[in-house]
């Protein structure tokens, strides 16, 4: 419960394993509260990950924004069901929420159910998800330039995840995960 002006910030990494789940319940109860939830997960091995995501807006002026994203091989799953709640009188809320996932391979799966529902009359909401691969127009430019096939995509990857592990405020912690990313596809 999040009371006036205050905050909550949290950052899911995992590669997931026979099957994790993350169930978060925010509830924004007083005016000018934020809420921040960024997840990044980098599965292989046919593990699994689900995460659902409650944000009940209870009180005007308040924000919430959400943010994760996959990338699955080796028939590894992940799931995401999240929804933004909005009362009638949490008026000028700004909520934002979306799921981004690249899909290595055919074996893999990610599910993805982003959800809205308002009551409020002056709402800024969105929510959104996206599936798809790495770009192989990006992969043969890297490639031309010297890096392996591997290299390029592993590049890539770093990229697509470097938005969420900059976020992690524990310095060693983000160097071993922006190491993990770097090497993701290992030879």
């Amino acid at each position: 419960f999040l009371k006036r002006d205050s905050s909550f910030r949290s950052v899911n990494v995992n590669d997931g394993c026979g099957s994790y789940r993350n169930d978060y319940l925010v509830s924004l109860t007083q005016e000018n509260s934020l809420a921040e939830l960024d997840g990044v997960w980098m599965m292989s091995e046919k593990r699994e990950s689900h995460t659902n995501v409650l944000i009940d807006h209870q009180a005007p002026h308040c924000n919430s924004r959400q943010f994760f994203k996959s990338v699955l091989r080796d028939s590894s799953r992940t799931s995401f069901e999240g929804k933004i709640y909005v009362h009638k009188e949490a008026q000028k809320t700004d909520a934002f929420q979306l799921n981004n996932n690249i899909l290595l391979d055919e074996t893999t799966r990610a599910d993805c159910k982003p959800n809205l529902e308002i009551f409020a009359d002056d709402v800024k909401a969105s929510h959104g998800s996206t599936f798809g691969q790495l770009d192989p127009e990006q992969i043969f430019y890297m490639r031309s330039r010297g890096f392996s096939e591997r290299q390029a995509k592993n590049l890539l990857i770093y990229g697509y995840c470097k938005e969420i592990i900059e976020r992690i405020p524990l310095h060693s912690l983000y160097k071993h995960l922006k190491s993990k990313a770097e090497q993701y596809l290992t030879p």
